[in-house]
């Protein structure tokens, strides 16, 4: 029985693999990529109806703290429209995907950041003014909706970020959910 053996050079050469000879993902990693995929789709969608309702209903009502909410709303949607290009970058080239985490967690880690500026800001002035909060109609029936829809949807890609190694993802649940990471 002959042994082989490779010197460094050969081993260098076998870890490189060409773009046109990727390897077939694995079919388990591959479900979890389109239940992610389907997860932060859904989010881009409503969080694009959400985000605009609550933008437009704090303009015209003078609330600055809808107004506020619908900004984070819209974070939390380019958040997840990046993930969205990241999963579909792992199914076309699965080895490249932790280059394609990397910086996922970055834009979404910037998301956070700006919610979390826009919070404190708006909190300060709605402090520093005396300002009460108001009512609407169509804000409650949107915090209402918001509540039922986003819960579930954060603690899913949280779950399903863990079960991925996905800070990104987890953090986007995080965003979902107004929840720290």
């Amino acid at each position: 029985m002959a042994a082989t053996s490779r010197t460094g050079e050969d081993q260098e050469t076998a870890d490189q693999v060409p773009a046109n000879e990727l390897p077939e993902s694995d079919p388990g990693r591959l479900k979890l990529v389109t239940a992610a995929l389907r997860l932060v789709s859904i989010s881009v969608a409503f969080g694009t109806l959400s985000g605009a309702v609550s933008v437009i209903t704090g303009l015209q009502d003078h609330s600055l703290g809808v107004f506020a909410i619908g900004l984070c709303v819209l974070a939390d949607v380019a958040g997840s429209a990046v993930l969205i290009w990241r999963f579909r970058a792992e199914r076309r080239h699965p080895v490249r995907s932790d280059a394609m985490e990397a910086r996922a967690a970055i834009v979404v880690a910037i998301a956070l950041a700006v919610v979390s500026a826009v919070l404190s800001i708006e909190s300060a002035a709605a402090l520093a003014s005396g300002s009460h909060p108001g009512t609407s109609g169509v804000t409650l029936a949107a915090a209402g909706i918001s509540l039922v829809v986003l819960t579930p949807l954060a603690l899913a890609k949280r779950r399903l970020g863990k079960r991925m190694a996905s800070r990104a993802l987890q953090g986007d649940g995080a965003l979902s959910a107004g929840l720290p990471p």
